[in-house]
Formats: C-alpha cells, sequence, structure tokens
C-alpha cells in the first residue's frame, strides 16, 4: 500500500488526539481517495474520507453512517469551522470530538438511538430543501 505524506500526516494528528487507527484505504489509481477509520475506547468508529479533493468525517452506528457536522449540531455545536487545510480541519473536528466524546457516545446509546435517528433525519432533510432552493 502507498502512502502518501498527507496520509502520514493525518494519522499522526488522530494519534496525537488519542486515537486508534483502525484501517486505511489508499486507491492511487483513484487519484490519491483515501478513508482513514479510527476509534477512541474502541467504542465509536469515525472515518475520514478524501474522495476527489472533497474531505469530509462521518461516525458510524449500527452499520450506518453519519455526517460529523450532523452529530455536532444534535449536541449543540451548531457550525464547523472550517479552516482553510485539510490538517487544520482534522485538527479541529479530532478536538471537537475529545471535547464532546461523552454526548457523542450518550446520542447513541441504545435508549437515545431513535430520536437521535430522528435528529439525523430532520438536519438532512433541511440540507436537501437548502441545496434545491439555492439551485433555483
Amino acid at each position: 500500500m502507498l502512502y502518501t505524506e498527507n496520509i502520514e500526516k493525518f494519522v499522526k494528528i488522530i494519534e496525537e488526539y488519542l486515537f486508534v487507527i483502525n484501517k486505511i484505504d489508499y486507491s492511487n489509481k483513484n487519484f490519491g481517495n483515501f478513508i482513514i477509520r479510527f476509534s477512541k475506547k474502541n467504542e465509536i468508529i469515525f472515518r475520514i474520507i478524501n474522495d476527489r479533493g472533497s474531505f469530509w468525517c462521518e461516525i458510524e452506528i449500527d452499520d450506518k453512517w453519519y455526517f460529523i457536522e450532523d452529530v455536532f449540531k444534535v449536541i449543540g455545536i451548531i457550525s464547523l469551522e472550517i479552516n482553510t487545510t485539510k490538517c487544520e480541519n482534522l485538527e479541529h473536528i479530532s478536538t471537537l470530538i475529545n471535547l464532546n466524546y461523552d454526548k457523542i457516545a450518550i446520542l447513541f446509546q441504545t435508549d437515545n438511538l431513535y430520536s437521535t435517528e430522528l435528529n439525523f433525519e430532520k438536519i438532512a432533510n433541511e440540507r436537501m430543501r437548502t441545496m434545491f432552493k439555492n439551485l433555483k
């Protein structure tokens, strides 16, 4: 597997925030796209995705993936500060996950999962309405 300098930087940042790297998928054929899966306390799985120049983070619960921005909105972090570089974004996301890990874990407890998924559905619907409204 070929690791680029960016992946090495991302792995270093993830490990600095005391996350454990679970898996790295890298595709040299597909423009250097990659997915880095990592976890904290081996409970919740996160992944960083770099696909065709786009960069985002997701969280997995019960084989479903959710945007980390949606998770942050549900726990009261309304806007995610977007920085100029992917490394800065990853540092910011990692900091927010660390500071709010207990709140995130509570969202995905069995007793809270249904209402959490309803909140994500509302956020996704609002995102779609906004996207289609902006296309007009």
